[in-house]
């Protein structure tokens, strides 16, 4: 039911709570509002996608990449980083690999996959010395939030084991709610969950 809600924010919220399900059936349910008509809601279903860390959730956040929206575009890729998988990481080396402006947001979400395909770590000590100061940030900042750092020696420190340059951007943290306070970064720690059927008005599995 909160998924069919009129108010956009009743059906944002829906969207984070089902994230924290760890259901692979919230995946069909938050399909439902990938094309939904308010551009703020659908960066929300491709972060509850990353959030359940299913594989199953991949199609979907294929989908979402190609979103008109560049934050749902965006979010689409941390996701697929945190989904992992061959066909999330095919995705996101192509993206990373070509001149694509997300390729920043691809690194940083190949940090994240680096545990679910072996392919992921020649092509992040490739980006660790990529000649885009916001390319290498990402990178190190994706390995850093996975704990991943041990893909290649001294990539941390950036282009040839130097440290970060001064003029080196901090990585993007995905925006969840654009023109809206970001989310908290455990937005599933807290709080009770709302049952499976409330926020999806279907039986509960």
């Amino acid at each position: 039911m909160a998924l069919r809600d009129a108010d956009d924010q009743v059906r944002i919220s829906a969207a984070s709570r089902l994230g924290c399900t760890g259901r692979a059936d919230a995946i069909a349910a938050l399909a439902t509002l990938a094309a939904d008509p308010v551009p703020r809601v659908r960066p929300m279903v491709a972060y509850a996608l990353g959030q359940l860390r299913k594989v199953e959730a991949t199609p979907v956040l294929l989908r979402l990449r190609h979103d008109p929206d560049r934050h749902v575009r965006e979010n689409a890729l941390e996701a697929l980083g945190s989904v992992g998988g061959a066909a999330a990481v095919d995705a996101l080396l192509l993206i990373a690999a070509d001149e694509d402006p997300l390729r920043a947001q691809a690194a940083r979400a190949l940090g994240r996959a680096v545990d679910s395909d072996p392919r992921t770590q020649q092509q992040l000590t490739t980006l660790a010395q990529d000649d885009e100061p916001a390319v290498r940030a990402a990178t190190t900042s994706g390995a850093v939030s996975t704990d991943s750092v041990r893909f290649a020696p001294g990539a941390v420190r950036g282009r040839a084991g130097e440290r970060p340059r001064p003029g080196d951007p901090p990585a993007r943290r995905p925006r969840i709610f654009p023109g809206t306070p970001a989310a908290p970064t455990r937005p599933c720690a807290g709080s009770p969950i709302p049952s499976f059927a409330r926020l999806t008005d279907t039986a509960a599995g």
